[in-house]
Order: structure tokens, then C-alpha cells, then sequence
């Protein structure tokens, strides 16, 4: 039932991957005999989704929770393709330090020359927040489900240019 809804939520086959799957026996305690025989099984299946449109995942979340899956987590937010946007934010961080330094030496009558040295640190995406409720909204989790915030991610990249000056 799982998989077929979150199929009718054009949610795609590649975006579903299974995390954990197990059975643990279930034990029935005789008094009389003092034994313990097993008398069934649970079944535990873990899977992980990826949700493209964020603003589908409150629905999402809740068709779940429908369905009777009793323990869902996240969602957590990420970035396809992140190296790509880490590539782009460094070659703007190189250009913003040309720039800089073009300014700096021509503020101090100096003329650019190699560059010495090199350096980067690309950080990890940062998460902002935007608030979830306005003031005076209702907190009763039977009217509605809480929309979720989706903030937006940021890519930083900070490069450090030594040039010779002449």
C-alpha cells in the first residue's frame, strides 16, 4: 500500500530506497511449563524517501500516517547535485577576490602581479529557517498538520588569493 501510494504521488522508484528490513519473533510465556515459544513474527521495513517538491511533503507526511505507518522521521533537506553549486559558488568567490584585489591595489598605487599562493574552504550547506506559524495560530494537531518550514539552503565558498605586488 506503501510504495503504491507514494507511486500515485508521482513520488519515482529511484527516489525510494530501502534502509533496514528484519523480523523479530514474537514469544509466548507458558507459566505451567515455564517456556517460552515463539508464536509469530513482526516485520520491520525501513525506507527512505526523497521528496522533490517540497511543498508536497506535508501531504505527503500525513498520506503516510493514513496508511497507518506509525514512525516517520525528517524530513531532512538536501541539495542534487551539490558539488556543482560548490563549484559555482567557489568560481564567484575567485572572482570577488580578483576584484578585490584589483581595488585594494589600486588604492595603494601598486600593480598586481602573480599569484603566490591559493587556498579554499568550501563549508557545508547552511539551513535557514523561516518560521513555521504565525502568531496566534492554533497548536491543535487535530485541526490541521503543520506546515513544514522550508527555509533554504546555503552554499558558501571563501578562497584566499596572495598575489605579488609590484
Amino acid at each position: 500500500k506503501t510504495l503504491e501510494y507514494l507511486n500515485s504521488k508521482n513520488i519515482e522508484a529511484k527516489d525510494i530506497k530501502s534502509e533496514y528490513s528484519g523480523l523479530t519473533p514474537k514469544y509466548s510465556y507458558d507459566w505451567k511449563t515455564k517456556a517460552s515459544k515463539i508464536i509469530g513474527y513482526t516485520a520491520n521495513q525501513s525506507i527512505e524517501i526523497k521528496i522533490r517538491e517540497v511543498d508536497n511533503s506535508n501531504d505527503i507526511r500525513t498520506g503516510l500516517a493514513d496508511l497507518g505507518i506509525t514512525d516517520i522521521n525528517g524530513p531532512t533537506f538536501s541539495i542534487d547535485n551539490e558539488e556543482a553549486i560548490k563549484d559555482e559558488a567557489r568560481l564567484q568567490a575567485i572572482d570577488e577576490a580578483k576584484a578585490k584585489a584589483q581595488v585594494l591595489a589600486d588604492e595603494l598605487g601598486v600593480k598586481l602581479g602573480k599569484i603566490i599562493s591559493y587556498s579554499d574552504s568550501d563549508n557545508a550547506p547552511i539551513m535557514r529557517y523561516a518560521k513555521t506559524m504565525a502568531a496566534g495560530d492554533s497548536m491543535n494537531v487535530l485541526e490541521s498538520a503543520p506546515t513544514l518550514p522550508v527555509g533554504e539552503n546555503k552554499v558558501t565558498s571563501n578562497v584566499t588569493i596572495v598575489y605579488e605586488i609590484r
